[in-house]
């Protein structure tokens, strides 16, 4: 179930690694800082207003 509002969240292996608040800025774009991050590969999914507008996965690589 979904119920924040503007959030950005970041998943490994079926677990939240990480969930913010989206703010203005950076135009569009999320920064996520990788170098406490394990190499491998990462999923996301942005919410606004409650629904689901965004899902993807990223590779991260030290």
């Amino acid at each position: 179930m979904i119920q924040d509002r503007n959030t950005a969240s970041l998943f490994a292996t079926g677990r939240k690694l990480e969930s913010r608040t989206l703010g203005e800025g950076y135009e569009g774009q999320q920064l996520f800082d990788t170098r406490r991050l394990s190499s491998g590969v990462y999923l996301y999914h942005i919410v606004q207003e409650g629904k689901k507008v965004s899902e993807g996965k990223f590779i991260v690589t030290h």
